[in-house]
């Protein structure tokens, strides 16, 4: 088996943006994990942003038992931590099928804006 990185790219601007950026799987596989690097700055209190990998174009953030979420990450900035980043891991066992896209989905609230790298290592076979 051999594996395959992926990287998808956005910049937040505070609003809604669904399927900001996406990764088309070339391969069947398992995506066994995550990085993400996001940094983010806010001129006002009170912003969040919440981050969604998933199989679906549109975000799922308020739904229950959706089924496309693969990963989620969310932030909230207050008025004594305006600027900020975020570097993480996150392990995964969910199944991709070759043409599968995976979707970056964005929802902010307030003034935060963003830049969002995720990269996906997907064992292929």
């Amino acid at each position: 088996m051999s594996t395959r990185r992926y990287k998808l790219y956005g910049a937040g601007n505070g609003s809604t943006q669904n399927a900001l950026a996406y990764a088309q799987i070339l391969r069947k596989g398992r995506i066994v994990g995550a990085w993400v690097s996001q940094a983010f700055n806010s001129v006002t209190d009170n912003s969040s942003q919440f981050t969604e990998l998933s199989k679906q174009p549109t975000n799922q953030y308020t739904s229950n038992d959706s089924l496309g979420d693969i990963a989620t990450l969310e932030y909230f900035v207050n008025g004594t931590s305006p600027i900020g980043m975020v570097n993480e891991w996150i392990p995964l066992d969910v199944e991709v099928l070759e043409g599968e896209r995976i979707y970056l989905n964005l929802y902010a609230t307030g003034t935060i804006t963003s830049t969002n790298s995720i990269f996906l290592w997907v064992q292929e076979g």
